[in-house]
């Protein structure tokens, strides 16, 4: 909810000046913006933000930070905005002050954000530029996700309020639909590829 003039609350991190704030069914804090930024000291560092989330024990979730921070991450330094964390404290995702080459599963690739399974390995990256990986064309700014072996699934979607990715929908109907279109022309046994009938979904 909006507050019409900021008020100072008692959150996890201590007492913040906040003009938007947001709650947790059973009334913990689960997001709120600060009327003006302020430092704040964690394990990685001191950070200047103007908002936080927090897990509903009240560890912290993610913060939008006022001044891009150079931290460690799971891939090295790197100077960025936002910082998304697992409840063990663990980075989750981060977005880049600006985009960087980047060593990723599928290669050195210009890179904007950048999602982290616990073990620390790449799990999703923002593209910035479109780009045709294995056999597969991503549009510019495209997320796309990986198995924690490094695997390309496809691309990704993300529940912005939880801070999840996952693989998109439409692109499991896709490798369904390839898998099977695949199996039909090898019993075919001929050069002729006959098609599946297309299917088509009306919206309601």
């Amino acid at each position: 909810c909006y507050l019409s003039t900021p008020k100072s609350i008692n959150t996890p991190v201590g007492k913040l000046n906040i003009e938007l704030i947001e709650f947790y069914e059973n009334g913990k804090i689960e997001w709120c913006r600060l009327s003006e930024p302020k430092t704040i000291k964690i394990p990685l560092g001191e950070m200047k933000v103007f908002s936080i989330g927090f897990y509903e024990n009240g560890k912290i979730k993610m913060w939008n930070l006022f001044e891009s921070k150079n931290i460690k991450t799971p891939v090295g330094e790197l100077i960025v905005d936002s910082i998304d964390f697992y409840e063990n404290g663990k980075i989750s995702s981060i977005e880049l002050f600006k985009s960087k080459i980047i060593k990723t599963p599928i290669g050195n690739r210009d890179i904007k954000f950048i999602g982290f399974y616990e073990s620390g390995k790449i799990k999703v990256v923002g593209l910035v530029n479109e780009e045709h990986i294995q056999g597969k064309f991503f549009p510019k700014n495209t997320l796309i996700i990986f198995s924690e072996k490094g695997e390309l699934l496809g691309k990704a979607k993300i529940d912005q309020r939880k801070m999840i990715f996952t693989l998109d929908e439409w692109e499991k109907f896709y490798e369904i639909y390839r898998v099977n279109w695949v199996n039909q022309c090898e019993k075919s046994k001929t050069d002729e590829l006959n098609w599946p009938n297309i299917v088509t979904i009306h919206h309601t």
